[in-house]
């Protein structure tokens, strides 16, 4: 029997093409789809095939979620599965390794909006079990915030196996792999190591050492639920969330179970006796899940299945070939909706922003533009904002609240509209709300907690953001994550507890141009810098930098004073001067949102014209911390 592998591709939007030239497209005909609740399946496979497929997957999300109904929905994610009818038909978008196809079955490719799966009849039942094991991943990353890698592993192996038996009114959890039982009798790493490993461990990312940390992981997993008569399954979320606390193995294991580590370790090992079978579940519903049978299976139009490829070979890295599939698409129906989706997304990750938009306005004006569409279409102008053809705010947020109407429950289309607003002080109401609902419908994001956090700051709501900061802080498993969340603490920290009574004085001995040479950033009780001196026809005020727009007309600088926002404009950065009093802060002033905004003092050039612009900049001074103006 041929053997088949399955592999989890990234979407590698950016990743050039391979050298050489792009094959020709051949035409693709009677291609079929079947429209489940939760997957739409197509490809040139039969219909049976189709249906045999659909059923398998929406079985197992109908499992997991009669199992944990608040995660599964946290996960929601429209998924995308294309099914080819053999292993020839599918060799063209299989994934490359020095350009040729790898001998896979299908692959997984996670999605920010959408999921893709692409496998091939050929592999019979071989590629589900990835696929079920990458589909648990996202359950748990959208409910838990930075769970321990042994943890997250270990459940995806422990429902891999998962089986819908009895016509779709059972479900069996917790078969034997019985790869792991025979690795681990002859290998096996200290419990410890694997409770601490991290992403960046090498016990779990060097490929001699990572299949004895995935079997582990699952008998660790599976004696936790399933051994000593489940008597350990109710303390094994406890026990996550205490290691995720930094808490020693030893002690977490104590107080979640009442053994010790030691005896954890001889009690997993003797779990895994060849002479006693382990223990499974079968969990029965009160109706029959999956039921997909009465769906009908319907032709798929030759530019739609085109436009699938397209994509498929967007998320492979292969923009050139994805290209010729595109135009293919376009050329068989200039109006698919998919074809011009997808080249928006294309074209907009070549920075060519102009001709990326023209395709998005055509898919969104479309018959068939979907939430996803008006989505993509915001991310888009997202993008372009610091180059040609770069959109407002205004007509950003439309983007995303109509994606929104059409799907309420899509958390980072909340998030997306909270950045978008949290860019103007009139509008953090608005960006608050939406990121409130972002972290309710995905509580395991701990991006989404940051942003809500530092428009909490920006309002002032110190309170209301200190905990959120402070559990990031302290266990976000991404780095940039947590090195923001301590920044915006430490700016928190120091605006709650100004410095007084800042009078203009000369700067005492050790401190040169404004910058204390202690290296604390903030001048001592008692003076403030020199500041510059402004010239005849400019004024200077001060507030809050909210942020900086940046296009091919120009600069416009958006300022906080008092109640009013304020616009200035520049021609480029090397005609502003900017001076810092602040140790803390420095390096290249950036486009964008500042987050929190900077107090400053800005001068300019009042506009003679009127209108919105209030000016043109001439300098930005950024004055020590605790300054107040007098």
């Amino acid at each position: 029997m041929k053997t088949t592998a399955v592999l989890v591709v990234g979407w590698l939007l950016a990743t050039p093409a391979l050298a050489g030239a792009v094959p020709a497209v051949a035409r693709q005909k009677n291609w079929l789809t079947l429209r489940s609740p939760n997957f739409t399946v197509l490809g040139d496979a039969g219909a049976g095939e189709i249906r045999r497929v659909a059923e398998r997957l929406e079985g197992f999300r109908d499992a997991l979620g009669a199992l944990f109904p608040s995660a599964i929905e946290a996960a929601s994610r429209a998924t995308t599965v294309v099914v080819f009818r053999s292993d020839r038909s599918f060799e063209p978008f299989k994934p490359r390794y020095e350009g040729k196809p790898q001998s896979v079955g299908g692959y997984f490719t996670p999605g920010e909006a959408v999921h893709y799966i692409a496998l091939t009849q050929d592999g019979g039942d071989e590629p589900f079990g990835i696929i079920y094991h990458e589909y648990v991943h996202a359950v748990v990353n959208a409910v838990m915030s930075s769970p321990p890698v042994w943890f997250n592993e270990g459940l995806a192996e422990y429902y891999r196996t998962l089986e819908v038996t009895s016509n779709g009114r059972q479900a069996l959890i917790g078969k034997l792999q019985p790869d792991h039982v025979l690795r681990l009798q002859t290998e096996w790493l200290p419990l410890e190591a694997v409770l601490t490993a991290a992403h960046d461990s090498p016990l779990y990312n060097e490929r001699n050492k990572a299949s004895v940390f995935y079997a582990e992981s699952w008998a660790l997993m599976h004696y936790l639920l399933l051994g000593d008569n489940a008597a350990h399954a109710k303390q094994v979320a406890r026990f996550a969330a205490l290691l995720s606390a930094r808490m020693t193995p030893d002690k977490a294991c104590q107080q979640a179970f009442g053994l010790t580590l030691a005896e954890l370790e001889k009690r997993v090992r003797a779990y895994l006796n060849p002479a006693a079978p382990l223990p499974m579940i079968r969990v029965t519903f009160s109706e029959r899940i999956a039921k997909v049978g009465a769906l009908p299976v319907t032709p798929v139009p030759d530019a739609e299945a085109h436009a699938a490829l397209g994509e498929l070979l967007i998320r492979l890295g292969r923009p050139d070939e994805a290209r010729a599939q595109l135009e293919a698409a376009l050329a068989l129906d200039a109006s698919c909706v998919p074809a011009h989706e997808s080249m928006g997304r294309l074209l907009a990750a070549a920075s060519q922003f102009a001709q990326a938009r023209d395709h998005l306005a055509a898919a969104i004006a479309g018959p068939g533009a979907t939430w996803l569409t008006h989505y993509t279409y915001g991310r888009v102008l997202v993008q372009a904002r610091s180059g040609a053809g770069s959109a407002d705010d205004d007509e950003v947020a439309r983007a995303f609240a109509r994606s929104l109407e059409l799907r309420p429950d899509f958390a980072d289309g909340y998030a997306q509209l909270a950045w978008v607003r949290s860019g103007s002080t009139t509008r953090l109401d608005e960006a608050a709300a939406a990121a409130r609902k972002a972290t309710e419908l995905a509580p395991g994001k701990d991006d989404y907690a940051l942003l809500l956090a530092q428009i909490l700051a920006n309002r002032q709501e110190f309170a209301a953001a200190r905990p959120i900061l402070v559990r990031l802080a302290g266990s976000a498993a991404d780095a940039g994550v947590k090195g923001s969340a301590r920044e915006l603490l430490a700016y928190i920290d120091r605006v709650e507890t100004p410095a007084e009574g800042l009078a203009r004085a000369t700067p005492p001995s050790g401190v040169t141009g404004g910058v204390d040479a202690s290296g604390t950033g903030a001048l001592p009780a008692g003076y403030v810098p020199v500041f510059r001196e402004s010239k005849a026809g400019e004024q200077r005020k001060a507030g809050r930098l909210t942020r900086i727009d940046c296009t091919s007309a120009g600069l416009t600088f958006t300022v906080a004073v008092k109640d009013t926002v304020l616009a200035f404009a520049a021609a480029r950065f090397e005609d502003v001067e900017f001076l810092t009093y602040r140790e803390d802060l420095a390096g290249q002033v950036q486009c964008g949102a500042r987050t929190p905004p900077d107090l400053v003092l800005v001068t300019y050039r009042p506009s003679q014209e009127g209108g919105e612009v209030a000016g043109s900049m001439v300098a930005v001074e950024f004055p020590p911390l605790g300054y107040t103006e007098k």
